[in-house]
């Protein structure tokens, strides 16, 4: 009697951060470092034979779906740790270890791979955490697919499952499987689990996540079309993923599986174990496959399906996953995932899939109808900010709201910049285009992948770009945004003014004090005043008044070794007053000290200039 076998799952943790493709896996070579745990189930040790059999798969697994961007390498087999506390999942494995782990030169990056005795209380074969370290419970030599799917968390990928939608014109449920699309090592790739295994396949969506793909191989369908594929793992250029986009965002991803080459066993309906009497079922999953992706933008949310997941575990509580995971549509009546030519599938937007012809060899030909849409693209009130950069320190406003800057003309800084951030105005389709416009110019445009929302491996993405203008002199700048959709509408935003100057020329009237030897020094009318040293300890301060000169005060002099320091002149005096008449054009003060017997008479004049103007 033919034995079946069970599947233990391999899983990443609720918290397991995804990567979306504006910032993919960094690619590479990465190495593994790997690191028995003994607990109270036993010792356990690993064989380095076995372990760079394993790592040797891996790579070559990894490098030929990834056409070599990808790779695996041994570091180093670590001494063995021993633990009497329990080890139900990766978490427990870094609280024990603590580990820091360093990439060397050269590398993409490091992982962590703890191997802990045999549990049959833990549900898990395997179980990742971020983007190095992963806890194995399995055996290392049949843990092939295990470390494939816990690797691929570990380079930002998301769960693989199924879902059948309700078949109405707006579908508002999908029934969904954690781990159902058996076409993807992220999901149930049962092709993966004999112990002899080499092979483990992913879906082009999953390569776009890796950045695998590049854009010749890539398309949008914006509008109806056919549409011919060529086979994902095939050799021959063309488009190997279409996208459609729905309401500003990825809505689905279609792509051609033929069950070829390493792909024959994707019709099968069992996968034999080479040397026993056993067998893993098998779900055929081939043909042109369609996946929903994860909801992202707000309006898409509100509008794409409800899914409800059952799978291994408690998916409702596993936002992490359930957030970021694609499901690959099927119709459970024909125990299929994929569609032959003549099916199709009407999606949740109102867009119908048709196959027309498939060839296993050359590809697919599809045909995809999209709705008319009365949604107009539109920028949201206040959904674009414009305003200067305010790290220049120098800078000050004329205005509360900033849009007036007052740049010194003595500034030896740079101009300041322009800084411009907005939302994506919501669309039917996707948005094509965006530019900065200045003074009805257009001086800088975005990054497309910047104008959709990318749910491409997790839905991390900020709903809004930013521009950075630097204008190269003082004046009035006009700046909106203007955004192309995918129907050729163009729109944009209303002007928002910004204006760079000179601070205003404001009439002045200083008070210069001039004297032969002294530096010049000014103050702001009425107010002067003036300082001296002297050898007299009193001093009279008089105002010329015609040829004649009128007492206006009496001082004594202060001691003050701090502003008088020749020794001899030890006396400080400061006079302050104000200006007599602002009529004059200047006032001319005399000090005096009368003489005493044997000394010299102290005088000297003091003119004060009245100076007016604008600055």
């Amino acid at each position: 009697m033919r034995k079946i076998l069970g599947i233990l799952i391999a899983f990443g943790l609720t918290f397991t951060i995804m990567t979306p493709a504006s910032a993919a896996a960094k690619q590479g070579i990465y190495q593994l470092d790997f690191i028995p745990l003994s607990t109270n189930l036993g010792e356990i040790t690993l064989a380095e034979g076995e372990v760079k059999l394993m790592v040797s798969k891996l790579n070559n697994a990894y490098r030929a779906i990834t056409n070599g961007k990808f790779g695996i390498e041994l570091r180093s087999i670590l001494p063995g740790v021993k633990t009497s506390d329990p080890m139900k999942s990766v978490t427990d494995m870094t609280k024990l270890l603590n580990p820091t782990l360093k990439v060397d030169t050269g590398y993409a990056g490091a992982i962590l791979i703890g191997y802990m005795p045999r549990d049959t209380n833990v549900v898990f074969a395997g179980q990742a955490q971020g983007n190095q370290y992963v806890l194995l419970n399995f055996p290392i030599n049949e843990s092939f697919k295990t470390l494939m799917h816990e690797i691929g968390h570990n380079f930002g990928l998301a769960h693989a499952g199924t879902a059948v939608c309700s078949p109405t014109d707006a579908p508002s449920t999908c029934a969904a499987i954690e781990y159902g699309d058996y076409s993807d090592f992220m999901g149930n790739y049962v092709y993966g689990n004999p112990p002899g295994a080499t092979v483990a396949r992913t879906s082009a969506f999953n390569l776009d996540n890796l950045g695998v793909l590049d854009s010749s191989q890539i398309t949008y369908v914006d509008t109806s079309t056919t549409l011919d594929l060529v086979p994902v793992y095939g050799t021959a250029p063309g488009i190997k993923l279409a996208y459609l986009p729905i309401l500003g965002q990825r809505g689905y991803a279609i792509e051609y599986r033929p069950a070829i080459g390493d792909d024959l066993q994707l019709m099968a309906t069992e996968v034999p174990v080479p040397g026993t009497n056993s067998y893993y079922p098998n779900q055929p999953s081939h043909g042109v496959q369609v996946r929903l992706l994860p909801s992202v933008a707000q309006s898409y949310k509100s509008a794409a399906p409800t899914i409800t997941y059952s799978g291994f575990q408690d998916i409702s509580k596993n936002s992490g996953f359930s957030g970021a995971m694609s499901n690959l549509l099927e119709k459970f009546d024909k125990g299929r995932q994929g569609m032959d030519p003549g099916e199709s599938v009407k999606l949740f937007d109102g867009s119908i899939v048709t196959v027309l012809k498939a060839e296993a060899n050359i590809g697919a030909s599809i045909s995809i109808t999209r709705p008319l849409t009365t949604m107009t693209t539109q920028f949201a009130p206040n959904a674009v900010s414009a305003r200067w950069d305010t790290s220049a320190t120098d800078l000050t406003y004329e205005d509360t709201a900033m849009k007036i800057a007052l740049i010194p003309p003595t500034s030896t800084s740079a101009l300041p910049v322009i800084r411009v951030e907005y939302k994506l105005p919501e669309t039917a389709i996707r948005l094509l285009s965006s530019e900065l416009i200045v003074n009805g110019t257009s001086v800088l445009s975005a990054n497309p992948s910047e104008l959709i929302y990318n749910n491409a491996g997790a839905p991390l993405i900020t709903p809004s770009a930013a521009f950075t203008y630097a204008p190269k002199s003082l004046g009035e700048y006009k700046v909106s945004i203007r955004v192309k959709d995918a129907a050729g509408v163009i729109v944009e935003s209303p002007a928002i003014i910004l204006k760079s100057k000179n601070p205003d020329l404001k009439d002045y009237t200083d008070l210069c004090l001039q004297k032969k030897g002294w530096p010049a020094t000014c103050s702001a009318y009425p107010v002067f005043q003036f300082s001296f040293c002297d050898t007299f300890a009193q001093q009279s301060i008089s105002l010329q008044t015609g040829k004649k000169y009128k007492l206006i005060r009496e001082m004594k002099g202060v001691i003050n070794p701090t502003a008088c320091t020749d020794g001899k002149n030890i006396y400080f005096y400061d006079f302050v007053g104000n200006y007599p008449d602002p009529k004059l054009a200047k006032a001319v003060y005399k000090t005096s000290a009368k003489a005493t017997k044997g000394r010299v008479p102290s005088e000297g004049f003091f003119t004060i200039v009245l100076k007016k103007g604008k600055r």
